[in-house]
């Protein structure tokens, strides 16, 4: 190239433009590989060229922007959805039914999500069965109490992450998951993909 190599092309490119990149070189260079793939090359495919493996290559960059635009698309639905209460079709920030088993629960979630949460203690606490209980909050919510406990408490991880000043286990341990790998569950289940994906996503 006349004035500058493919590799310093890369670098002063591609994170700007944000394209993805297939080198194709006659230098069997370790180190030259290895800058690429810094670079956040797709692949490096020597001279003459294995189509097959150029084939491939382009397969995972057209799987890889599909996965992008669906992300970008759960990112933007979440925005969306943030306007009308996130995650949860109802307005859980007044927590006010008329019934006051439920108000009493929904409050509970609000306040204490952080900590250990179960619907038997609600039980006690309101002296009334679980099944009881938990077939007034559906009646009044839409939701059991733990899928409206999860929902709550993912919806405060969506928005501890997009400030990125935490680890995810910190994360998930401030929302209320003791258990690091039920809480990558749950986020999948509600988000559709892990946090870590989230967050490498959600900038762009």
């Amino acid at each position: 190239m006349p004035v500058m190599d493919g590799l310093e092309m890369l670098e002063k490119s591609i994170e700007e433009y944000g394209y993805d990149a297939i080198i194709v070189s006659s230098y069997e260079e370790f180190e030259y590989a290895r800058k690429g793939i810094s670079l956040g090359v797709t692949e490096y495919l020597l001279k003459p060229i294995d189509y097959n493996k150029l084939y491939e290559a382009i397969r995972k960059i057209r799987a890889k922007r599909n996965a992008n635009t669906s992300i970008r698309q759960v990112i933007r639905q979440l925005d969306v959805e943030k306007k009308k209460l996130g995650l949860l079709n109802y307005n859980y920030d007044e927590g006010k039914t008329g019934n006051r088993y439920v108000d009493l629960m929904l409050n509970t979630i609000h306040e204490r999500y952080p900590e250990r949460l179960a619907l038997a203690d609600m039980s006690e606490e309101c002296g009334m069965s679980c099944t009881y209980l938990n077939v007034k909050f559906n009646n009044e919510t839409g939701y059991t109490f733990n899928d409206y406990l999860n929902r709550y408490r993912i919806q405060k991880a969506v928005d501890l992450l997009r400030q990125n000043q935490h680890k995810v286990y910190e994360i998930a341990y401030m929302v209320g998951f003791s258990d690091y790998k039920y809480f990558i569950k749950v986020f999948k289940k509600y988000i559709g993909c892990s946090p870590a994906r989230f967050i490498s996503e959600g900038r762009h």
